[in-house]
């Protein structure tokens, strides 16, 4: 018997396989025309990543605050095979302040899996504080993202500030705690 494995073994490296493997799409970055499409003002890209890789995480910022400490955070946390997008929040704040509010992003990733390319289960979300809700809600309005039937997202962590949590009494608390590791696990 195991004479006859090593045969097919050496069969094997003589004859190669008629298979052909399909090359990985390719994938190509959303210009800043396409993410205003979806209505987002702009996206930084991690400096120093390659914005082709195979993965993608998806930075998501808190409510009034700006993309660009999270692109920064994606390029010091250098991911193998990943590229890192701090999107801004497409929708202002009253009075003039300054920053976004997050509306959903279903729009977004339709446009990063249908014309630039990633595969859902390649793409991961990072939210902090109101872009980690939005995270959790977009887990919820996935199915037909990738042309139909169920999908699933490569992970997301939702995170938001321990001194805001000590600072909420009772059930918010363990709900907090409780969301922040199941989406971890998800």
């Amino acid at each position: 018997m195991a004479a006859r494995s090593t045969s097919s073994l050496l069969e094997l490296r003589e004859n190669p396989s008629r298979w052909v493997w399909a090359a990985a799409a390719a994938r190509v970055p959303p210009t800043a025309a396409a993410l205003s499409r979806c209505g987002f003002r702009r996206g930084v890209w991690a400096d120093g990543l390659p914005r082709d890789a195979p993965n993608l995480l998806l930075l998501l910022h808190g409510l009034g605050d700006a993309p660009d400490m999270y692109a920064r955070f994606g390029a010091k946390l250098a991911l193998p095979q990943t590229s890192a997008l701090a999107l801004a929040a497409p929708l202002p704040l009253p009075l003039g302040i300054e920053g976004g509010a997050w509306a959903p992003l279903l729009s977004v990733l339709r446009l990063l899996v249908r014309e630039c390319g990633w595969s859902p289960e390649r793409i991961f979300l990072f939210g902090y504080a109101h872009g980690g809700t939005v995270a959790l809600d977009l887990l919820q309005h996935l199915d037909g993202l990738a042309g139909g039937g169920p999908c699933r997202l490569g992970g997301c962590v939702s995170w938001f500030c321990p001194g805001e949590a000590e600072a909420w009494s009772g059930p918010r608390t363990r709900w907090a705690l409780v969301t922040a590791i199941l989406t971890a696990l998800s």
